[in-house]
């Protein structure tokens, strides 16, 4: 491993053996437009199938159910069950959905557009390339409901070659920023958390929970404005500090020191 290499990185002392990512806003943007093209295929789909109901008055119902779920999610750290928006959206609107027929297709509708509708980050593949040349060791660790959602996608972003493991929240139930997701991916990478650079941009998830295993953190600015509706901002907030702070991924391991 080449300590002497440009970039924030390579001011660390001791060196982190390995790096782990969050995924949203961090390696792919995902803020209020990716919202929207999820949402508005799912207004469609359940249009296909409640064709009384208004568009407007489908958009209000599976807002109302993504907020509930989000805020249950954040009351208890614990993860939602995606199938749940489809649930509550129907009966919102005076219908009761068929698990057959209109809750495992509307997750289908999630799947399939996030992972269509995604974009990498400009510098993902350049970073993640160069730290693999550099000997790391790579993980991904990401809150999400439905995980196949992120490994299909970074599989189509070409992403997943370069990570040693992939955990997602909802494969252990639990939302970062619990210590033991992130304890979790320290014993699945088989690193000592002291010897991990975590790398995202929420700060109460990302850098507080990073921070609570006993990792040092890499806090990305990058992609700030990726707020969603059902959130608000004092929700990320943090009196953590991070090890570093990246105004670009590029400055991880390219930025000038």
């Amino acid at each position: 491993m080449n300590d002497a290499a440009p970039g924030l990185i390579s001011t660390l002392s001791p060196a982190p053996r390995g790096v782990v990512f969050d995924y949203g806003n961090t390696l792919i943007p995902f803020g209020q437009h990716e919202m929207d093209t999820i949402s508005a295929a799912l207004v469609r789909f359940v249009a296909a199938h409640l064709p009384d109901a208004t568009q407007d008055d489908i958009a209000v119902a599976l807002r109302d159910a993504m907020t509930r779920l989000h805020r249950q999610r954040m009351e208890t750290n614990r993860e939602s069950d995606p199938r749940d928006v489809i649930r509550l959206a129907f009966r919102a609107l005076g219908a009761e959905a068929d698990e057959g027929d209109h809750v495992e297709p509307g997750v289908g509708v999630i799947l399939d557009t996030f992972v269509t509708s995604v974009r990498s980050a400009p510098d993902s593949a350049l970073v993640l390339g160069e730290l693999r040349r550099r000997g790391y060791r790579l993980g991904l660790l990401s809150n999400y409901s439905l995980a196949a959602v992120i490994r299909d996608s970074l599989d189509r972003l070409g992403l997943t070659e370069y990570f040693d493991l992939v955990v997602v929240s909802a494969d252990l139930g639990l939302l970062k920023p619990d210590p033991e997701l992130f304890l979790e991916t320290a014993r699945r990478i088989e690193l000592d958390p002291a010897d991990i650079l975590y790398v995202g941009d929420n700060l109460r998830a990302d850098i507080e929970g990073a921070f609570g295993a006993g990792m040092r953190t890499a806090h990305i600015t990058e992609h700030l404005g990726g707020a969603y509706f059902f959130e608000h901002r004092d929700e990320n907030r943090a009196d953590v500090s991070p090890d570093l702070t990246l105004g670009r991924l590029r400055d991880l391991t390219h930025g000038d020191i």
